[in-house]
């Protein structure tokens, strides 16, 4: 509790209240192999269970090829995929590692040209670690059971992390992940990348589901490949989804909202398999058991989405419409029944605000 207070004293931080997820976003005081530094942090869980202990999220970004990009990195690339992991009964905490962004000013050891990525993404899953020593001290944490969900350089550095056996880690979402890449199809050392890989295939680790577009110009299907059987081939746990080409770059599925349609579904039943939360879909079956299969085709989209959103029907011919993606609940409100009614061309009437049914 100590630290909790320490943190809410010295963070120069901002609460915002949204319809349905209360959004802190802070520099987060952490200690790195006995050095103190700060980190850009963005929290998110949903208002209605604030006061509650909850499961933990920490997700982590890439890495951009110019030292201008990765000067420039915000939270807000995390922002939307916090908040569907908020939409799922998470405590998630994103976070930005240090020498990115607004974070601490560091110099990692480099990867490129050394032989080894090792020593570079081992010390990048310290930065992981870090926040989760604080985060776990929250009185809203449940410290019992933690997820790990990176893309790129966060995805294999989750990897790594998850490598350390951290307290309370149940599962890893890796997205797209991977290092090295210099240009498209390109990579200053693939060897060095397919033995990180394999060094992280530890059978004790905690349980990982990958997600990569064929048409990922970082990291292709052949890298992937023999990145995903150097791993499992160690005993490492490892459910691949392979999808096919989404978008002009496949490396971008973490932010496409093509892409997270696919994965997210994918995440769920992973998450649901370990007993861990996502959305129930009991309600959602409820709704949906009267529409017609165009209706249901609708509603099975409708979950798959990500960020905020509403299902909607209307009265007389029971169309069933969506507004998904929205910056918040009452801008998915307002926009989506004002789609629903000129489409349907009648009054609507909102049934699902996110997970949640409408009376």
């Amino acid at each position: 509790m100590r630290i909790f207070a320490i943190v809410l004293g010295l963070l120069f931080s901002a609460q915002v209240h949204a319809q349905d997820v209360i959004v802190e976003e802070a520099l987060l005081p952490v200690t790195i192999h006995g050095r103190d530094f700060k980190l850009d942090t963005i929290v998110v869980k949903r208002k209605d269970l604030d006061g509650q202990r909850l499961p933990i999220a920490l997700l982590t970004h890439g890495v951009s090829r110019t030292a201008q990009e990765n000067a420039e990195v915000t939270t807000g690339r995390l922002r939307g995929q916090a908040v569907d992991m908020a939409l799922r009964g998470y405590l998630a905490v994103g976070l930005i590692r240090r020498g990115f962004g607004r974070s601490s000013a560091y110099t990692r050891p480099r990867g490129c040209g050394t032989g080894s990525f090792l020593p570079s993404l081992r010390d990048q899953a310290a930065d992981i670690e870090g926040v989760r020593k604080v985060v776990v001290e929250r009185p809203d944490a449940d410290p019992t059971r933690i997820v790990g969900l990176g893309v790129s350089v966060g995805g294999i550095t989750m990897l790594a992390w998850a490598d350390e056996r951290p307290e309370g880690l149940i599962a890893i979402v890796n997205v797209s992940g991977g290092t090295g890449s210099t240009a498209t199809d390109t990579n200053c050392d693939e060897p060095a990348l397919i033995a990180a890989a394999r060094s992280f295939g530890d059978a004790r680790n905690a349980p990982s589901i990958w997600f990569y577009a064929a048409n990922d110009t970082y990291f292709g299907p052949r890298v992937v490949k023999r990145m995903h059987e150097g791993f499992i081939a160690r005993g490492g746990k490892a459910e691949l989804h392979a999808f096919d080409a989404i978008g002009n770059d496949g490396h971008q599925i973490w932010g496409l909202s093509d892409g997270r349609q696919r994965w997210l579904p994918a995440m769920d039943a992973f998450l649901r398999a370990r007993g861990l939360p996502s959305f129930d879909p009991a309600p959602a079956a409820r709704i949906g058991a009267n529409f017609d299969e165009s209706g249901k085709r609708t509603l099975a989209r409708y979950l798959a989405a990500p960020g905020h959103k509403v299902l909607m029907l209307s009265n007389r011919k029971r169309q069933v419409h969506t507004w998904r993606g929205a910056v918040d609940l009452a801008d998915a409100r307002t926009k989506g029944l004002e789609y629903c009614e000129k489409t349907a061309g009648e009054k609507c009437r909102i049934v699902m605000e996110n997970f949640q049914p409408v009376p």
